[in-house]
């Protein structure tokens, strides 16, 4: 169904994606001018995509015009307050205003790789990192499913996407303001997935060897009392996330054997990224990076423990475990150039990403998520 219309719309991504790639490997246009000019592309793209009738982005459509309808405070009373995620409503509801819809998507597209494209272009900074590891990391980031959630389910990667960016910030970077405590609270009145991934951010933070043992009881204490204050406050809308997310865990049973035959591909490139980065640490290098590796494992083990729910195995090891490795994978490819990697002898990690990239761009572009994307029905 709709074979030309896909054909074109994946033909189309995968231009836009190997032409930056050779951009950023072949020519001396700043790199950050080139990010920009492919978030551009993708913005584009994410205006034009045309949802199935199955889609999440399709039923979001319908929300946003039923919203739309009613006046403020109508709305705000009656369907904001009452939800469990009041942000993404209400987010639904001004870009309803809009009569224009797919500027969601659009501002979706542009507010995710906004601040996935920060990582990269900071990590690049940080570590002194070459245009040619940022190419290599860029497409397999953007050969897997992502983009599609970014576009279409537009809630969850906008939750992971804060979340991600905030815990850069706070954990590589050493810093925290205003923005980064509100990336950290407003993604659990966008999506009950955040909550889980709040809870790996934690466990991290406990689970840090650079501290002692009362630090990481201090830690524990005062994220308890945090958290149980914040509960009380708001334990109506806890409560409705809570049994949002058991419907999500017990409930969910879709599911999709070529993005489980992609996630496995990409846990296994993430297992040789967590051990080559295990093997630069222990000279003392770039610890700083340790907690995002760290969150990013969790994250797998999560994926794996319930890998029998496609959705917690897609969501986790498809793209929280992506998102949280992107600092790892960038100095991981780059310190290992030329060496051989710990499992395969003759072959370097730069040249299995490469390898495994290219098989995970033909699964999803053949019979993943990637192939739904189309711009036009004819």
């Amino acid at each position: 169904m709709f074979l030309f219309e896909r054909i074109l719309g994946i033909s189309t991504y995968m231009l836009a994606l190997i032409l930056v790639c050779f951009l950023l490997v072949k020519t001396n246009i700043s790199y950050k001018s080139i990010l920009r000019f492919y978030l551009l592309c993708l913005c584009c793209m994410a205006f034009f995509y045309k949802p199935y009738t199955t889609a999440d982005l399709y039923r979001i459509f319908a929300q946003m015009d039923y919203f739309s309808s009613m006046e403020f405070g109508l709305f705000w009373n009656n369907f904001a307050l009452e939800s469990s995620t009041p942000i993404a409503r209400l987010l639904f509801w001004l870009f309803g205003k809009t009569g224009i819809n797919a500027l969601l998507p659009a501002f979706s597209a542009l507010f995710c790789y906004s601040l996935i494209f920060y990582i990269v272009r900071k990590t690049k900074q940080l570590y002194n990192i070459s245009n040619q590891t940022v190419a290599i990391v860029l497409f397999f980031i953007m050969t897997t499913s992502m983009y599609i959630s970014v576009i279409g389910g537009i809630r969850m990667m906008i939750a992971l996407s804060m979340l991600t960016f905030s815990y850069f910030r706070v954990t590589v970077e050493k810093k925290i303001k205003i923005i980064d405590i509100l990336f950290f609270i407003t993604p659990i009145f966008i999506h009950a997935m955040a909550f889980v991934v709040i809870g790996i951010m934690v466990l991290t933070l406990l689970f840090d060897s650079d501290k002692n043992v009362l630090k990481k009881i201090g830690y524990a204490v005062t994220i308890g009392l945090i958290g149980g204050v914040f509960v009380v406050r708001f334990s109506d809308t806890f409560y409705g996330l809570f049994e949002k997310f058991l419907a999500y865990v017990l409930g969910d049973r879709y599911s999709d054997p070529w993005e489980y035959i992609m996630g496995i591909f990409i846990i296994i490139m993430l297992f040789l990224v967590f051990s080559e980065i295990r093997r630069i640490r222990r000279s003392g290098d770039c610890l700083e990076v340790n907690k995002c590796n760290i969150a990013a494992v969790f994250s797998v083990i999560l994926a794996s423990i319930f890998c029998f729910e496609f959705s917690i195995f897609y969501r986790f090891g498809g793209h929280l475990a992506v998102m949280f490795s992107i600092p790892t994978m960038m100095i991981s490819i780059e310190k290992t150039k030329g060496q051989s990697s710990t499992f395969f002898k003759r072959i370097d990690l730069r040249t299995m990403v490469i390898l495994l990239s290219c098989i995970i761009a033909i699964v999803s572009c053949a019979r993943g998520s990637l192939c739904s994307l189309k711009f036009f029905e004819l």
